[in-house]
Protein backbone atom coordinates (compact mmCIF):
# COMPACT_ATOMS: atom_id res chain seq x y z
CA UNK A 1 0.00 0.00 0.00
CA UNK A 2 2.80 2.86 0.67
CA UNK A 3 4.57 1.59 -1.95
CA UNK A 4 1.89 2.23 -4.62
CA UNK A 5 0.66 5.50 -2.98
CA UNK A 6 3.96 6.82 -3.10
CA UNK A 7 5.29 6.12 -6.24
CA UNK A 8 4.61 8.50 -9.07
CA UNK A 9 1.98 9.04 -11.75
CA UNK A 10 1.58 11.39 -14.36
CA UNK A 11 4.38 13.48 -12.31
CA UNK A 12 2.64 13.43 -9.21
CA UNK A 13 2.77 10.92 -6.24
CA UNK A 14 -0.59 8.40 -6.42
CA UNK A 15 -2.21 9.69 -3.13
CA UNK A 16 -2.08 13.69 -4.43
CA UNK A 17 -3.92 12.43 -7.29
CA UNK A 18 -7.74 11.38 -7.76
CA UNK A 19 -9.42 8.78 -6.82
CA UNK A 20 -7.81 10.28 -3.74
CA UNK A 21 -9.29 13.26 -1.97
CA UNK A 22 -7.64 15.94 0.87
CA UNK A 23 -9.90 16.48 3.75
CA UNK A 24 -9.58 20.41 4.74
CA UNK A 25 -10.04 22.63 8.35
CA UNK A 26 -13.84 22.72 7.37
CA UNK A 27 -14.15 18.59 6.88
CA UNK A 28 -14.87 19.10 3.06
CA UNK A 29 -13.28 16.62 0.67
CA UNK A 30 -10.96 18.35 -1.89
CA UNK A 31 -10.23 15.63 -5.14
CA UNK A 32 -6.60 15.98 -5.80
CA UNK A 33 -5.27 16.93 -9.04
CA UNK A 34 -2.31 15.71 -10.66
CA UNK A 35 0.37 18.33 -10.21
CA UNK A 36 -1.86 20.85 -8.30
CA UNK A 37 -0.34 21.39 -4.48
CA UNK A 38 -2.05 20.25 -1.50
CA UNK A 39 -3.20 22.63 1.14
CA UNK A 40 -1.18 22.02 4.41
CA UNK A 41 -1.82 23.05 7.83
CA UNK A 42 -0.13 22.87 11.07
CA UNK A 43 -1.36 20.43 14.08
CA UNK A 44 -2.42 21.32 17.29
CA UNK A 45 -4.09 19.33 20.13
CA UNK A 46 -7.12 17.70 17.94
CA UNK A 47 -9.06 17.67 21.25
CA UNK A 48 -8.65 21.50 21.49
CA UNK A 49 -8.37 22.69 18.31
CA UNK A 50 -11.38 22.16 16.37
CA UNK A 51 -11.14 21.91 12.60
CA UNK A 52 -6.88 21.11 13.03
CA UNK A 53 -5.90 17.83 11.86
CA UNK A 54 -4.51 17.03 15.67
CA UNK A 55 -1.56 16.30 17.43
CA UNK A 56 -2.63 13.09 19.47
CA UNK A 57 -4.56 13.54 22.50
CA UNK A 58 -5.30 16.60 24.58
CA UNK A 59 -1.93 18.13 23.29
CA UNK A 60 -1.61 21.45 21.02
CA UNK A 61 2.62 20.80 20.77
CA UNK A 62 3.92 22.16 17.59
CA UNK A 63 6.68 20.08 16.18
CA UNK A 64 9.69 21.95 14.39
CA UNK A 65 12.80 19.99 12.39
CA UNK A 66 16.27 20.44 12.81
CA UNK A 67 17.10 21.86 8.93
CA UNK A 68 17.49 25.32 8.99
CA UNK A 69 15.26 27.18 6.46
CA UNK A 70 14.27 30.94 6.19
CA UNK A 71 16.78 31.70 9.30
CA UNK A 72 14.51 29.47 11.78
CA UNK A 73 13.33 25.73 12.16
CA UNK A 74 10.81 23.80 9.78
CA UNK A 75 8.01 23.89 11.01
CA UNK A 76 6.00 20.22 10.61
CA UNK A 77 2.62 20.66 8.17
CA UNK A 78 -0.16 17.55 7.96
CA UNK A 79 -2.44 16.54 5.54
CA UNK A 80 -5.43 14.16 6.10
CA UNK A 81 -6.36 12.58 2.79
CA UNK A 82 -8.62 9.62 1.75
CA UNK A 83 -9.31 7.14 -1.32
CA UNK A 84 -12.34 6.98 -2.63
CA UNK A 85 -13.78 4.41 -1.22
CA UNK A 86 -13.75 5.75 2.02
CA UNK A 87 -14.86 9.32 0.78
CA UNK A 88 -18.11 7.93 -1.02
CA UNK A 89 -18.53 5.46 2.02
CA UNK A 90 -18.53 8.88 4.38
CA UNK A 91 -20.52 10.97 1.54
CA UNK A 92 -23.56 8.74 1.79
CA UNK A 93 -23.89 7.57 5.43
CA UNK A 94 -23.52 11.09 6.61
CA UNK A 95 -25.81 12.09 3.82
CA UNK A 96 -28.05 8.61 5.10
CA UNK A 97 -28.35 7.70 1.50
CA UNK A 98 -26.44 4.46 2.36
CA UNK A 99 -26.69 2.31 5.05
CA UNK A 100 -23.41 0.47 6.60
CA UNK A 101 -21.94 -0.11 9.88
CA UNK A 102 -18.95 -0.48 9.78
CA UNK A 103 -15.86 -0.60 7.07
CA UNK A 104 -16.17 -2.85 4.41
CA UNK A 105 -14.48 -6.10 4.45
CA UNK A 106 -15.92 -8.32 2.43
CA UNK A 107 -16.98 -8.45 -1.83
CA UNK A 108 -20.96 -7.40 -0.81
CA UNK A 109 -19.70 -4.55 1.13
CA UNK A 110 -17.06 -3.29 -1.31
CA UNK A 111 -20.07 -3.06 -4.03
CA UNK A 112 -22.42 -1.70 -2.12
CA UNK A 113 -20.14 1.72 -2.29
CA UNK A 114 -19.60 0.99 -5.64
CA UNK A 115 -23.41 1.09 -6.73
CA UNK A 116 -23.55 4.20 -4.49
CA UNK A 117 -21.16 5.68 -6.04
CA UNK A 118 -22.00 5.07 -9.58
CA UNK A 119 -25.89 5.68 -9.00
CA UNK A 120 -25.24 8.60 -7.01
CA UNK A 121 -22.39 10.62 -8.17
CA UNK A 122 -21.94 8.95 -11.92
CA UNK A 123 -18.35 8.18 -10.65
CA UNK A 124 -16.71 4.81 -11.36
CA UNK A 125 -14.34 4.24 -8.14
CA UNK A 126 -10.93 2.92 -9.66
CA UNK A 127 -9.41 0.44 -7.53
CA UNK A 128 -12.57 -0.79 -5.17
CA UNK A 129 -10.18 -3.96 -3.80
CA UNK A 130 -8.00 -1.31 -1.45
CA UNK A 131 -11.13 -1.18 0.41
CA UNK A 132 -11.62 2.34 2.68
CA UNK A 133 -8.56 3.48 3.12
CA UNK A 134 -7.46 6.53 5.90
CA UNK A 135 -4.09 8.81 5.43
CA UNK A 136 -2.22 11.50 7.44
CA UNK A 137 1.09 12.92 6.33
CA UNK A 138 3.61 15.09 7.46
CA UNK A 139 6.18 17.21 5.54
CA UNK A 140 9.09 19.83 6.42
CA UNK A 141 10.77 22.37 4.37
CA UNK A 142 14.13 20.80 3.26
CA UNK A 143 17.29 22.86 4.47
CA UNK A 144 18.99 24.03 1.34
CA UNK A 145 21.89 21.46 1.49
CA UNK A 146 19.56 18.59 1.80
CA UNK A 147 20.06 15.91 -0.95
CA UNK A 148 16.33 16.27 -2.12
CA UNK A 149 17.60 12.59 -3.97
CA UNK A 150 16.79 10.47 -0.34
CA UNK A 151 13.48 12.35 0.15
CA UNK A 152 10.01 11.43 -1.13
CA UNK A 153 9.00 15.29 -2.12
CA UNK A 154 5.80 17.56 -3.51
CA UNK A 155 4.60 20.58 -3.53
CA UNK A 156 2.43 22.38 -1.07
CA UNK A 157 0.70 25.21 0.00
CA UNK A 158 1.70 26.03 4.10
CA UNK A 159 0.78 28.90 6.45
CA UNK A 160 2.96 31.88 6.07
CA UNK A 161 4.06 32.68 9.75
CA UNK A 162 5.57 35.45 10.80
CA UNK A 163 8.29 35.46 13.84
CA UNK A 164 7.30 38.49 15.90
CA UNK A 165 9.77 37.02 18.64
CA UNK A 166 10.89 34.17 20.05
CA UNK A 167 8.01 33.04 22.07
CA UNK A 168 5.20 34.06 19.21
CA UNK A 169 4.58 33.41 15.76
CA UNK A 170 1.42 34.73 14.03
CA UNK A 171 -0.49 33.65 11.21
CA UNK A 172 -3.73 35.49 9.59
CA UNK A 173 -4.98 32.48 9.02
CA UNK A 174 -5.47 32.89 5.14
CA UNK A 175 -1.39 34.05 3.86
CA UNK A 176 -0.60 31.10 2.50
CA UNK A 177 3.40 30.58 1.17
CA UNK A 178 2.41 28.49 -1.66
CA UNK A 179 3.64 25.71 -4.49
CA UNK A 180 6.85 25.31 -1.41
CA UNK A 181 8.77 22.25 -2.35
CA UNK A 182 8.44 19.99 1.14
CA UNK A 183 9.95 16.04 1.54
CA UNK A 184 7.81 13.42 3.56
CA UNK A 185 8.76 12.76 6.96
CA UNK A 186 6.06 10.85 8.21
CA UNK A 187 2.67 8.38 6.77
CA UNK A 188 -0.09 6.89 8.78
CA UNK A 189 -1.49 4.53 6.98
CA UNK A 190 -4.46 2.73 8.13
CA UNK A 191 -7.29 0.46 6.02
CA UNK A 192 -9.85 -2.31 5.96
CA UNK A 193 -9.13 -5.76 5.12
CA UNK A 194 -11.12 -8.84 5.18
CA UNK A 195 -12.01 -9.66 8.66
CA UNK A 196 -11.11 -6.66 9.83
CA UNK A 197 -13.18 -3.79 9.94
CA UNK A 198 -11.67 -2.15 12.69
CA UNK A 199 -9.05 -1.61 10.04
CA UNK A 200 -5.22 -2.24 9.96
CA UNK A 201 -2.91 0.64 11.34
CA UNK A 202 0.26 1.06 10.20
CA UNK A 203 2.87 4.28 10.06
CA UNK A 204 5.81 4.72 8.26
CA UNK A 205 9.01 7.13 8.68
CA UNK A 206 12.46 8.58 6.99
CA UNK A 207 15.01 6.71 8.65
CA UNK A 208 16.95 10.11 9.62
CA UNK A 209 13.80 11.44 11.60
CA UNK A 210 14.92 10.22 15.16
CA UNK A 211 16.68 7.75 17.35
CA UNK A 212 15.53 5.07 18.76
CA UNK A 213 15.28 3.46 22.28
CA UNK A 214 17.30 0.39 23.09
CA UNK A 215 15.32 -2.55 21.74
CA UNK A 216 15.33 -6.25 21.64
CA UNK A 217 15.59 -8.42 18.69
CA UNK A 218 16.20 -12.12 17.95
CA UNK A 219 19.74 -13.15 16.47
CA UNK A 220 20.24 -15.93 14.23
CA UNK A 221 20.71 -17.82 17.29
CA UNK A 222 17.15 -17.93 18.46
CA UNK A 223 18.26 -15.57 21.13
CA UNK A 224 17.19 -12.27 22.31
CA UNK A 225 19.67 -9.05 21.85
CA UNK A 226 19.85 -6.20 23.21
CA UNK A 227 19.93 -3.28 20.21
CA UNK A 228 22.04 -0.51 22.18
CA UNK A 229 21.30 2.78 20.62
CA UNK A 230 22.54 5.31 23.10
CA UNK A 231 26.09 5.97 24.39
CA UNK A 232 26.50 5.89 28.24
CA UNK A 233 26.79 9.58 28.61
CA UNK A 234 23.35 9.71 27.38
CA UNK A 235 23.79 11.19 23.76
CA UNK A 236 22.62 8.77 20.28
CA UNK A 237 24.70 6.39 18.78
CA UNK A 238 24.35 7.47 15.22
CA UNK A 239 24.05 9.92 12.69
CA UNK A 240 22.60 13.37 12.63
CA UNK A 241 18.79 13.46 13.20
CA UNK A 242 16.13 15.78 11.43
CA UNK A 243 14.40 16.01 14.68
CA UNK A 244 17.58 15.73 17.00
CA UNK A 245 20.86 17.28 17.52
CA UNK A 246 22.74 14.24 18.20
CA UNK A 247 24.19 15.79 21.18
CA UNK A 248 21.77 16.29 23.12
CA UNK A 249 21.14 14.00 26.45
CA UNK A 250 18.17 11.30 26.54
CA UNK A 251 16.20 12.92 29.38
CA UNK A 252 15.65 15.89 27.54
CA UNK A 253 14.10 14.13 24.85
CA UNK A 254 10.06 14.74 23.57
CA UNK A 255 9.71 17.92 25.56
CA UNK A 256 7.49 20.05 23.95
CA UNK A 257 8.45 23.92 23.38
CA UNK A 258 5.95 25.39 21.53
CA UNK A 259 2.07 25.19 20.96
CA UNK A 260 -0.72 26.57 19.39
CA UNK A 261 -2.82 29.11 20.69
CA UNK A 262 -6.08 29.27 17.75
CA UNK A 263 -3.75 30.34 14.75
CA UNK A 264 -0.76 31.33 16.51
CA UNK A 265 2.34 29.27 17.53
CA UNK A 266 3.37 30.28 21.16
CA UNK A 267 6.23 28.93 23.43
CA UNK A 268 5.18 27.38 26.35
CA UNK A 269 6.48 28.50 30.08
CA UNK A 270 10.54 28.67 30.29
CA UNK A 271 11.13 28.01 26.77
CA UNK A 272 11.50 29.41 23.19
CA UNK A 273 9.98 28.83 19.80
CA UNK A 274 12.42 26.23 18.29
CA UNK A 275 13.71 23.03 16.70
CA UNK A 276 13.15 20.39 20.05
CA UNK A 277 15.16 17.03 20.05
CA UNK A 278 12.34 13.88 19.72
CA UNK A 279 13.56 10.02 20.04
CA UNK A 280 11.17 6.82 19.36
CA UNK A 281 10.44 5.79 22.88
CA UNK A 282 8.80 1.89 21.84
CA UNK A 283 10.87 1.17 18.36
CA UNK A 284 8.51 -0.92 16.55
CA UNK A 285 5.33 -0.56 18.49
CA UNK A 286 7.27 -2.75 20.79
CA UNK A 287 7.53 -2.62 24.59
CA UNK A 288 11.15 -2.16 26.11
CA UNK A 289 11.45 -5.82 27.16
CA UNK A 290 12.69 -9.18 25.69
CA UNK A 291 8.83 -10.04 25.25
CA UNK A 292 8.64 -7.65 22.23
CA UNK A 293 11.69 -9.26 20.30
CA UNK A 294 9.82 -11.63 17.53
CA UNK A 295 7.50 -8.65 16.69
CA UNK A 296 10.66 -6.24 16.71
CA UNK A 297 12.35 -8.94 14.54
CA UNK A 298 9.60 -9.63 11.99
CA UNK A 299 9.88 -5.84 11.48
CA UNK A 300 12.86 -5.40 10.84
CA UNK A 301 13.07 -8.51 8.68
CA UNK A 302 10.48 -6.89 6.64
CA UNK A 303 11.70 -3.79 5.94
CA UNK A 304 15.18 -5.14 5.30
CA UNK A 305 13.15 -7.50 2.20
CA UNK A 306 11.37 -4.83 0.88
CA UNK A 307 14.41 -2.96 0.77
CA UNK A 308 16.19 -5.73 -1.14
CA UNK A 309 13.56 -5.67 -3.83
CA UNK A 310 13.62 -2.26 -4.55
CA UNK A 311 16.10 -0.70 -7.18
CA UNK A 312 19.19 1.05 -5.55
CA UNK A 313 18.13 4.22 -6.22
CA UNK A 314 14.68 4.24 -5.45
CA UNK A 315 13.66 6.89 -3.19
CA UNK A 316 10.99 4.84 -1.11
CA UNK A 317 14.50 2.74 0.43
CA UNK A 318 14.63 5.60 3.25
CA UNK A 319 11.31 4.82 4.49
CA UNK A 320 10.86 1.92 6.49
CA UNK A 321 7.86 0.26 8.44
CA UNK A 322 7.56 1.20 11.81
CA UNK A 323 4.79 -1.20 12.78
CA UNK A 324 1.24 -2.29 12.69
CA UNK A 325 -1.60 -3.18 14.71
CA UNK A 326 -5.30 -4.53 14.63
CA UNK A 327 -7.46 -6.28 16.99
CA UNK A 328 -7.41 -9.71 17.37
CA UNK A 329 -11.32 -10.53 17.24
CA UNK A 330 -11.89 -7.83 14.78
CA UNK A 331 -14.12 -5.10 17.08
CA UNK A 332 -12.49 -1.74 18.23
CA UNK A 333 -12.76 -0.88 22.47
CA UNK A 334 -16.23 0.22 23.05
CA UNK A 335 -15.90 2.73 26.28
CA UNK A 336 -13.89 1.97 29.03
CA UNK A 337 -13.37 -1.48 27.38
CA UNK A 338 -10.43 -1.24 25.80
CA UNK A 339 -9.65 -4.15 23.02
CA UNK A 340 -7.22 -6.76 22.85
CA UNK A 341 -4.50 -5.63 20.35
CA UNK A 342 -2.28 -7.81 18.27
CA UNK A 343 0.87 -6.63 16.30
CA UNK A 344 2.81 -3.45 17.66
CA UNK A 345 0.93 -3.01 20.90
CA UNK A 346 2.42 0.65 21.60
CA UNK A 347 2.64 1.72 18.24
CA UNK A 348 3.45 6.15 17.31
CA UNK A 349 5.26 7.52 14.85
CA UNK A 350 7.90 10.50 15.94
CA UNK A 351 6.12 13.50 14.07
CA UNK A 352 2.22 13.00 14.96
CA UNK A 353 2.55 11.37 18.33
CA UNK A 354 5.61 13.11 19.33
CA UNK A 355 4.26 13.94 22.62
CA UNK A 356 1.87 10.56 23.47
CA UNK A 357 4.28 7.72 22.70
CA UNK A 358 3.19 5.46 25.50
CA UNK A 359 -0.64 4.19 23.88
CA UNK A 360 -1.46 2.65 21.00
CA UNK A 361 -3.81 3.79 18.31
CA UNK A 362 -6.71 1.85 19.62
CA UNK A 363 -6.20 3.77 23.07
CA UNK A 364 -8.03 6.71 21.45
CA UNK A 365 -9.63 5.12 18.39
CA UNK A 366 -12.77 3.40 19.54
CA UNK A 367 -16.44 3.22 20.53
CA UNK A 368 -17.92 2.97 17.19
CA UNK A 369 -16.99 0.91 14.09
CA UNK A 370 -17.25 3.87 12.16
CA UNK A 371 -17.33 7.50 14.07
CA UNK A 372 -15.75 6.37 16.73
CA UNK A 373 -13.14 4.71 15.20
CA UNK A 374 -12.11 7.07 12.80
CA UNK A 375 -11.98 10.49 14.05
CA UNK A 376 -13.02 12.30 11.08
CA UNK A 377 -15.35 9.88 9.40
CA UNK A 378 -18.42 11.68 11.14
CA UNK A 379 -17.30 15.15 10.52
CA UNK A 380 -17.29 14.66 6.22
CA UNK A 381 -19.55 16.64 4.59
CA UNK A 382 -20.96 14.76 1.64
CA UNK A 383 -19.78 15.18 -2.10
CA UNK A 384 -22.24 17.07 -3.50
CA UNK A 385 -24.38 15.22 -6.54
CA UNK A 386 -23.85 16.53 -9.86
CA UNK A 387 -26.47 18.52 -11.34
Amino acid sequence: MFLWQMSRTSGSLVFNTSPFFNLDVNNVLESNKPNSPLRLLLRGGKFVQTGRTGQAGIVSGVLMAQPIVKDDGSLVYYGIHVNDVFAYLASGVNSKTLMATQFPTTPADRDAIVKFAKDTYKVNITDPNALAIELKSSWIRPAPNTDLTKFITMKADVPAYKADSNQKWTWDGTTMDQGVTLVCVGYHLVGSVAGHPEMIWATFEHTQNAPDDNYYYINTDGKPVLKQNWNADGTPIGKQWLFMDGQSKKQSMNQMRMEMNRTDIVATPGKTIGPGNTMRTHPWGGKPDATSAPNNTSILSINDNIASLLAEGDVRRNYFLVGATWTRNGVPGVGVQLPVVAGSLVLSNATMETYLQYKNCFDCHQGGNLSGLSHIFGGIKPLPAPK
